[in-house]
């Protein structure tokens, strides 16, 4: 597999949601779904159907550091920033189903993220490269050069 795409957010986390068949909803895409079923800490549990509305499920979920950290930095550098030794990775779902399997991999998480809320808030995911990859998707499909002519004309 290309590394270069193991170094990328996980744009799935936050836009997809899994309805598991008790009513869990768990906020992913990929095979960690069913890693931990009926589990309360389970990393991407936000709530259960029959107990609570999907919205507010969303809106909790809209504030957990660590989905936002997934989504920008993605699962692979998040490992790597906490120094676990895993590697050989075959695609981010792999990545992303080692931190769901490894409660010591969560431990460290959550502590890193603890220690580093600010730093991971500005650097990791305000600063992040997604805005340069945003603005290089804008240029290919020829938006940027729309956006200029449309803002550039209502500031006259």
């Amino acid at each position: 597999m290309n590394s270069e795409k193991l170094n990328v957010g996980c744009t799935n986390i936050g836009r997809t949601l899994a309805l598991m068949p008790n009513g869990d909803v768990k906020i992913c895409c990929g095979h960690p779904i069913f890693q931990y079923v009926d589990d309360p800490n389970d990393l991407y549990l936000i709530g259960n159907i029959m107990r609570e509305d999907l919205v507010s499920m969303v809106k909790k979920a809209q504030s957990v550091l660590l989905y936002w950290w997934i989504h920008f930095l993605g699962p692979k550098k998040i490992l790597e920033k906490i120094g676990a030794k895993e590697s050989g990775f075959t695609s981010i779902y792999h990545a992303c189903n080692v931190i769901a399997k490894n409660k010591e991999y969560q431990n460290r998480i959550y502590e890193y993220i603890e220690k580093h809320k600010f730093e991971i808030f500005i650097n990791d995911i305000i600063l992040s490269d997604n805005i340069i990859r945003l603005e290089n998707v804008i240029r290919s499909i020829g938006l940027m050069d729309k956006l200029r002519k449309r803002y550039n004309s209502t500031s006259q």
